[in-house]
């Protein structure tokens, strides 16, 4: 089935992450674009826009800096992610998503240990760390989600 992982810059909400991710960027000195006719560096502004989403959507949230792992929670829904607002193209309006994994990182960026939280056909959550498989009851938000898996809803019903 085809899907997108999108990567998202690390927010308090997926609002302000899917806001960030759109959020024009002006490309300029190493990051400039070169010219084809005089191969001179030209400055351009970079913007990403959904026009298009797949069945099951993968989100990534950027945790990692490069230094460090960026700790905090990220509100995010478990039902009705909604992109209509945000959606262009054949996307706008027919987009709304349930969570049906969550994988976490859990430790420091040169170290640590991942998990996933997966919701079964019947609505329960289980986890699964390493050999480990034991029914979830608490939230399935936490600090320390890296990425969320979403499948998109018809009428109630997963497509």
């Amino acid at each position: 089935e085809p899907f997108l992982c999108l990567t998202l810059p690390m927010a308090a909400d997926f609002d302000a992450m899917l806001s960030s991710f759109e959020k024009a960027e002006t490309l300029s000195g190493d990051c400039a674009v070169t010219c084809e006719k005089c191969g001179g560096r030209k400055e351009h502004t970079k913007t990403m826009q959904l026009w298009t989403m797949p069945p099951v959507l993968l989100v990534s949230v950027k945790r990692f800096d490069g230094r460090s792992k960026l700790k905090g929670r990220v509100r995010y829904p478990e039902t009705g992610l909604d992109f209509e607002r945000k959606a262009r193209g054949s996307a706008a309006g027919k987009s709304s998503y349930d969570l049906f994994g969550v994988v976490r990182h859990h430790g420091t960026r040169s170290s640590g240990h991942y998990t996933a939280l997966c919701k079964s056909r019947f609505g329960s959550w289980w986890l699964f760390d390493d050999s480990r498989v034991e029914r979830h009851e608490g939230s399935v938000v936490d600090d320390d989600a890296y990425v969320l898996g979403y499948c998109r809803m018809v009428g109630g019903e997963r497509e």
